[in-house]
């Protein structure tokens, strides 16, 4: 197996083991904590500017929580952001088999 072999199954093996975990956690916790998207670091880059000064200008924007880059949900919410995580877990895990099965 080659070096280039082994970053790429490194890296997907860690994403698929990240979202699972964080999926599985959340589900059993009945909270996750996410990016809060109403602060200015949520969307890095220029677009990110351009969305952050988009949702400013429409009235989207809420200032009152955009203190912390991070917020933690519970209730429907964090079961929602635990599933997403648990298919993206299963996606980047199906991209793992699929990089080994078709090399």
């Amino acid at each position: 197996m080659a070096a280039n072999e082994l970053v790429v199954l490194a890296l997907t093996g860690g994403l698929t083991l990240f979202f699972l975990g964080t999926g599985l956690r959340g589900l059993a916790r009945g909270r996750i904590t996410v990016v809060n998207p109403h602060h200015p670091g949520a969307w890095p880059g220029i677009l990110g500017a351009l969305l952050y000064l988009g949702r400013r200008n429409a009235g989207l924007q809420d200032d009152t929580v955009a203190h912390t880059r991070h917020i933690s949900v519970d209730g429907a919410a964090a079961y929602g952001h635990a599933w997403l995580h648990i298919a993206l877990g299963f996606a980047c895990g199906g991209a793992t088999l699929l990089y080994l099965y078709c090399r």
